[in-house]
């Protein structure tokens, strides 16, 4: 047999490609995997908030964080409102962002229907 008669090796079998195919599937999806936990570990670990309203609703005015790291002694928020968890974990929620500029802010929730004085 001359060269021009033998069959060439480089075409693969069909079940040969599946095969690879499948591995590069396999491969593929482990990838996703590592990379979905990787950055779920990541969102974790650094949380981050960004407001993406046009008028920037939900942030912080330059103004206000301005007044608080200016205060140099502590300061005492007290929220008078009813026994609303949702209402009061909101509050507490706004005051911790006002908090990492400035440690000395504290709150204190008062309810005055259990505590009208």
């Amino acid at each position: 047999m001359t060269n021009e008669n033998k069959p060439s090796n480089k075409i693969k079998k069909p079940h040969a490609r599946r095969r690879q195919h499948a591995l590069y599937a396999g491969v593929a999806s482990v990838f996703l995997l590592v990379i979905t936990a990787s950055v779920v570990a990541l969102g974790q670990r650094w949380q981050s908030n960004i407001d993406l309203s046009a008028s920037q609703r939900h942030s912080l005015a330059e103004q206000s964080i301005a007044a608080v790291v200016a205060q140099s002694e502590p300061v005492e928020l007290i929220a008078v409102m009813g026994p609303d968890t949702n209402q009061r974990d909101a509050v507490s929620a706004l005051v911790s962002r006002y908090q990492k500029h400035n440690e000395a802010l504290s709150l204190e929730f008062v309810n005055l229907e259990t505590q009208p004085s």
